[in-house]
C-alpha cells in the first residue's frame, strides 16, 4: 500500500485553484476542508485528480437528499444504522447499504454520488473561511466504493467561480503570478465546458497577452482567470523590451486627433464600389483577433465619421460608415465572423487573398484559433473550408478527403 505523504498544511486558498492543483498533477488521495472553528465538515477522495467520493462528518447534505422522495423514508432508517460515526470505524457505508435492500440501482446511486459531491464541492467554493489539508495516497480508500463515480472538477470550478469569495480570488491570483502579462497556454487546448461556463469574450481576449493589473480590476474577469490559471490554461509572459532613446522621450499634451483626409474616404468609397471584403475595408489581414478588429474600427470609425469630415465628403462618408459598422458586427463576433468567412469562400472571393496558399494560411489559423478556445464546432466549419478550396484537408491526401467526405454513421 502506498505511503500516505501530506503535501500541504493548511492551506488557504480559493477551492478553484486548489482543484486545479490537484487536477494538474493527476493526484490521488483525500482533501479535508476545515471551517473557522478548526472541524472537517467534508473529506473529498480523488483518483488521479478526479473527485470520486464524499464524507460528510455531521451528516450535511445527506445522499437521500438526491434520490426520488419516494425514498426517502427508506434512506431516512438506513442512514441511522449506516451512517453513523466515522469512515475509520468501519460501518457500513448508506450507499453500499441501499444497495443491499435494493432500494436503489447502481446508475441511481452513482448519480446521486455525483450530484451530492458536486453539491457539497459548490458549497466549500463559496465559503470564505474554509481552509484545505491534502493527504497523498491509497491509506484510505477502503471505505471509497469501487464504483464510485468521477466528477468533472473543471465543471465545478467553473460553476464555483461565480460564488468564489472576491477577495480571497483576488489575493490568490495576485500572489500566484509574477509577470505583468498573462495569455492563454499555446500547449493546451480549454475544453467547451470550460468555455461555456466562463467570460466568452475575456477567453478570445487571452489568445494574446493581457496585463495582470487590469484583470484584477474586474471582478468577473478575475474569476475567469482563476480557473483559467488554478487548470494551468494560462501562462506568463515577459513584457517585450522597447529601447527608447532618452531624447525622444518628452512630456507633452497630446494633439487632438484630425479628421481624415480625402484620400482615405476616397480609398473606403473605391472599395465598397467594387464589393471589397470587410477585411479590407477595415484593413485587416483575414486572420486578424477580436481586438484587432476591434481597434480598427474605432479608428476608421473616429477619423471618417460624418461629422467630423469636410462637408464636400460628408454624403460619401455617410455610405461608407455604415459598412464599417456592419463590417465590425460580422467580424468581432466568432459565429456571426464564421458564417461571413464561409459565405466569402463559397463565392470565391477570399477575403481578397490571390494565392492559394495565403488562403490556406488565413483559415488554417483560423481553425487553429477556435480549437485552442473550446469552439470546436467552429473550427469544424474552417475545417470545411479547407476541403473546398483544396480539395482534401491540409497535411492529406485523397484518401483522407473520402473519409472526411464520407464519414461512418
Amino acid at each position: 500500500m502506498e505511503q500516505k505523504q501530506e503535501l500541504w498544511g493548511i492551506e488557504q486558498a480559493p477551492l478553484i485553484a486548489v482543484l486545479g492543483r490537484v487536477y494538474a498533477d493527476r493526484r490521488t488521495g483525500a482533501l479535508r476542508v476545515f471551517d473557522r472553528a478548526g472541524s472537517v465538515p467534508f473529506v473529498f477522495w480523488f483518483k488521479r485528480g478526479f473527485p470520486c467520493f464524499s464524507y460528510s462528518r455531521d451528516r450535511l447534505a445527506l445522499l437521500g437528499e438526491q434520490l426520488p422522495a419516494s425514498k426517502r423514508d427508506l434512506v431516512e432508517h438506513l442512514a441511522t444504522v449506516a451512517a453513523t460515526g466515522t469512515p475509520a470505524g468501519g460501518r457500513t457505508l448508506l450507499g453500499q447499504a441501499l444497495l443491499s435492500e435494493r432500494a436503489v440501482t447502481l446508475d441511481e446511486l452513482q448519480q446521486a454520488l455525483s450530484t451530492q459531491i458536486q453539491r457539497r464541492l459548490l458549497c466549500c467554493a463559496s465559503s470564505a473561511d474554509a481552509s484545505f489539508q491534502w493527504d497523498e495516497g491509497m491509506d484510505e480508500f477502503g471505505i471509497v466504493p469501487l464504483s464510485s463515480p468521477l466528477v468533472n472538477p473543471l465543471e465545478v470550478a467553473a460553476r464555483a467561480a461565480a460564488a468564489a469569495p472576491y477577495g480571497r480570488v483576488h489575493d490568490w491570483v495576485k500572489g500566484a503570478v509574477d509577470k505583468p502579462l498573462v495569455r492563454l497556454a499555446m500547449d493546451r487546448r480549454i475544453p467547451p465546458v470550460i468555455r461555456r461556463l466562463l467570460a466568452d469574450q475575456l477567453v478570445d481576449t487571452l489568445a494574446k497577452p493581457q496585463p495582470v493589473e487590469r484583470l484584477l480590476a474586474v471582478p468577473s474577469h478575475l474569476r475567469t482567470v482563476c480557473v483559467l490559471l488554478a487548470f494551468r490554461y494560462l501562462e506568463e509572459v515577459e513584457p517585450p523590451r522597447i529601447q527608447v532613446a532618452e531624447e525622444t522621450v518628452r512630456t507633452t499634451v497630446r494633439e487632438p486627433e484630425r479628421p481624415a483626409d480625402q484620400e482615405r474616404i476616397a480609398r473606403l468609397a473605391r472599395l465598397v464600389e467594387r464589393q471589397a471584403s470587410y477585411y479590407e475595408l477595415l484593413g485587416l489581414p483575414p486572420d486578424a483577433d477580436r481586438e484587432e478588429v476591434k481597434q480598427a474600427y474605432r479608428n476608421l470609425a473616429f477619423e471618417i465619421h460624418p461629422d467630423r469630415v469636410p462637408a464636400a465628403w460628408s454624403a460619401v462618408s455617410r455610405e461608407v460608415f455604415p459598412l464599417l459598422v456592419d463590417a465590425y458586427h460580422a467580424l468581432s463576433r466568432e459565429r456571426l465572423r464564421t458564417e461571413y468567412d464561409a459565405g466569402l469562400v463559397a463565392s470565391g472571393q477570399y477575403a481578397g487573398l490571390s494565392d492559394r496558399g495565403m488562403v490556406t494560411a488565413w483559415l488554417t489559423a483560423r481553425r487553429d484559433h477556435l480549437d485552442r478556445i473550446g469552439l470546436s464546432t467552429l473550427a469544424g466549419e474552417y475545417r470545411r473550408m479547407l476541403v473546398s478550396v483544396n480539395g482534401w484537408p491540409v497535411g492529406g491526401s485523397p484518401a483522407d478527403f473520402f473519409a472526411f467526405s464520407h464519414p461512418r454513421s
